[in-house]
């Protein structure tokens, strides 16, 4: 879905990620697929 916003221009994009509240695991592998396909994080 990021590659995908990325694409039509979209520059920034906000989110809660709920399984953020349990540890850190999701929020390191959001930050992996992100750059994955190129974005970056800020």
């Amino acid at each position: 879905m990021l590659s995908a916003y990325r694409e039509v221009g979209i520059g920034r994009v906000m989110g809660l990620i709920q399984e953020g509240a349990n540890g850190d695991g999701a929020l390191e592998s959001l930050a992996a697929d992100a750059r994955a396909v190129g974005c970056s994080l800020a």
